[in-house]
């Protein structure tokens, strides 16, 4: 249970794969929260466009007389080709109008919880923790490392959490396990890019995390991510394996997508300062595809 239930709470982007778990485990644990949607259709959230709104127009006046506060920041655009097709589009959102939004809150009180990426860096490690240096390659990841320079220097008590690759035991939500159970039920084989190594993470693992950060008063930079280290063909193989699925793996270099910039080939986070701050836990890898597989197995029966 929150340890004030006067903390308010309001999640951006409260209808995407990482925010909708956030918010659920908030209300879970009796947090007042308020979610927003850009264009989704949910009763239970509010319509907030980064792009042209401005957040104080939404909140309730409970919202700006808070005892404590934060704002966790999970919308925005988050699609890499976007960004590098639109650079000072995709910059004016992700830049410019998140720094006014927090700057907007600040003004009541407001924390901001800033969601980052791997991607601030180069892929060039095999590990990376938060002492390194960012050095992104593209133009999504020079805006995000600009938002988490901007929280760390300008925002007192800020959080800037970073994630690496974000999955679910839920067959019903879109992201990479539900993609490849989709190219298995198609016959279709599962082609992975060359090298390409990440930390496979449970959504609601990283809910969990930031309530703890919370909390527990942290602030700064925190990596959020399982410190299972996977290359992506192997996950693809124990993915196939627990399916029951003898589909072939394609292992292609990235020159092949036709990516617009570089994108980083590593992208495993070393988690210690997180799990030995807050004592956080992540689902192994194989169970979490288990559960994964269970689910998909009783959807297959309804």
């Amino acid at each position: 249970m929150a340890e004030d239930r006067n903390t308010h709470v309001v999640v951006v982007g409260a209808s995407g794969f990482v925010g909708r778990h956030l918010l659920a485990g908030l209300r879970r644990s009796g947090y007042d929260t308020l979610g927003t949607q850009c264009s989704s259709h949910r009763d239970d959230l509010r319509n907030f466009d980064l792009r042209t709104d401005r957040i104080l127009d939404i909140l309730p006046d409970a919202f700006l007389r808070p005892a404590r506060a934060y704002v966790a920041i999970c919308g925005g655009i988050a699609n890499v080709a976007a960004c590098s097709r639109d650079p000072a589009g995709s910059r004016q959102v992700n830049v410019t109008n998140t720094m006014r939004l927090i700057d907007d809150l600040a003004v009541h009180g407001y924390r901001p919880i800033y969601f980052s990426t791997s991607a601030v860096f180069d892929g060039t490690r095999s590990r990376y923790d938060e002492s390194t240096p960012p050095s992104p390659l593209h133009e999504y990841g020079k805006q995000k490392a600009a938002m988490e320079d901007y929280v760390l220097s300008q925002v007192p008590g800020g959080i800037v959490v970073r994630l690496s690759k974000v999955l679910s035991a839920d067959c019903r939500e879109r992201h990479l396990l539900s993609e490849w159970l989709e190219r298995v039920r198609e016959n279709r084989p599962l082609e992975c890019i060359s090298a390409e190594s990440f930390s496979p993470t449970a959504a609601a693992d990283i809910a969990a995390a930031i309530l703890r950060l919370m909390e527990g008063g942290h602030s700064g930079l925190f990596h959020v991510a399982a410190m299972e280290g996977y290359r992506r063909d192997d996950l693809a193989r124990l993915f196939l394996g627990i399916v029951g699925s003898d589909l072939p793996i394609i292992r292609r270099g990235p020159e092949y997508f036709g990516f617009a910039e570089p994108r980083p080939l590593c992208s495993v986070l070393d988690s210690s300062k997180l799990i030995t701050a807050t004592g956080s836990r992540f689902t192994p890898v194989r169970q979490l595809i288990e559960d994964f597989w269970d689910a998909a197995k009783r959807g297959l029966l309804v």
